[in-house]
């Protein structure tokens, strides 16, 4: 499920043409407010001068349908007129949004990529209790805390490893419309001090996706990421308390966080063992490798594979969902070893299979780039 921000405003746009990113650039007149619990799209609408024919109109086309509003997400307003509006919801997870338009005359709705000025800042500091908070003292944002965080997971066990006073740095994307900051974007190098050691990261990205490596080294783990953007939400957790339940439930796997029908591959090469549906894991797909370990892929919305199948390193074998115990669309990965689950992070490359000569290629330049430093 996406996670979006949304802006109520209103301004004119220029399309530049179709399927393409378009400019959008916001007045200097009105204000940021917050979304607050027991808000509703249809509320927000209203209290904005959308009649009930109005909201009936737009609520018919699948993106309004899909759309969630999140308490604490920020919006912007800004009016013509009593009549006149334009709402604009920003995904966090791309470049496009969801555009309400309302004149004296129609309201209508269109789903589009806007075209954003990047600009990429640096801060640094050290680590002072958590690394969360200390980032989030240079950076007012939880997403770029954690993007930071994601870049080091897979590979360390950060409340074990971390010093106080350990020296971080970051450099991120700061996205605009015009002169008007919209939101963060992606975090583009990290670099964290870990059990006394400088640990660079740097973020490459490709085609629906990227991912944080190790600039100056390559992973020895079996198998490949299952997804294209790696955005973890839930690490291995033996102990974990369960979002649903409340219970203190074990949580065997690792989440990957996606849109769901983002695309999910097989880690490694292997023999399809079960496809099915069951309530906590909802749809699923179990794969056999060849080095006996077990793979585990939950919460799908589709799959495209059956028992007995081979499937080949980084085949597209399901499609990301929301299926069985689900609060936000994600990817569930558990790993079995002699039939204990065991923590994925410790054989789960940052990136997948089809992408790893795009990262081979990217390696290579950076060595010779951080040499020359």
């Amino acid at each position: 499920m996406k996670y979006l921000l949304f802006v109520i405003t209103y301004c004119f746009y220029v399309f530049i043409s179709q399927n393409q990113a378009f400019s959008l650039e916001l007045p200097t007149s009105g204000n940021f407010e917050t979304v607050k619990s027991g808000d509703t799209l249809i509320s927000v609408l209203r209290q904005n001068a959308w009649t009930k024919s109005d909201i009936s109109s737009v609520l018919q086309h699948k993106e309004a349908v899909d759309f969630v509003l999140y308490p604490g997400a920020e919006y912007y307003i800004s009016r013509k007129s009593p009549v006149a509006s334009l709402i604009v919801f920003f995904e966090t997870e791309s470049d496009n949004a969801l555009i309400f338009e309302k004149t004296a005359h129609e309201a209508k709705i269109s789903y589009d990529e806007l075209k954003y000025t990047k600009k990429a800042v640096s801060v640094s500091g050290k680590v002072v209790g958590s690394l969360q908070a200390s980032i989030m003292e240079k950076v007012p944002s939880t997403a770029i805390a954690q993007r930071f965080m994601n870049a080091y997971v897979l590979d360390y066990n950060l409340r074990k490893s971390l010093q106080r006073n350990s020296p971080y740095s970051l450099t991120f994307e700061k996205k605009y419309l015009g002169k008007r900051f919209i939101k963060y974007g992606e975090v583009l190098q990290a670099s964290l001090e870990i059990n006394g050691s400088e640990i660079k990261r740097d973020f490459v990205t490709f085609k629906n996706g990227g991912a944080f490596i190790d600039p100056m080294g390559t992973s020895k783990k079996p198998f490949y990421a299952p997804v294209e953007y790696l955005n973890i939400s839930s690490l291995f957790q033996p102990r974990r308390r369960h979002p649903i339940t409340k219970r203190v439930i074990p949580h065997m796997g690792i989440d990957f966080e996606l849109a769901i029908g983002s695309p999910v591959f097989s880690v490694a090469g292997g023999k399809v063992l079960r496809t099915g549906r069951n309530r906590a894991a909802g749809n699923y797909v179990v794969i056999k490798h060849l080095n006996g370990l077990e793979s585990f892929y939950n919460h799908l919305s589709e799959t495209n594979v059956s028992p007995g199948q081979y499937v080949e390193p980084g085949e597209h074998i399901a499609a990301v969902g929301c299926t069985g115990y689900c609060t936000k669309a994600h990817l569930h990965l558990a790993v079995k070893s002699n039939g204990r689950f065991i923590d994925p992070s410790k054989y789960v490359k940052p990136y997948p299979y089809h992408k790893r000569n795009k990262i081979e290629t990217y390696r290579v330049s950076a060595t010779k780039k951080y040499e020359v430093r």
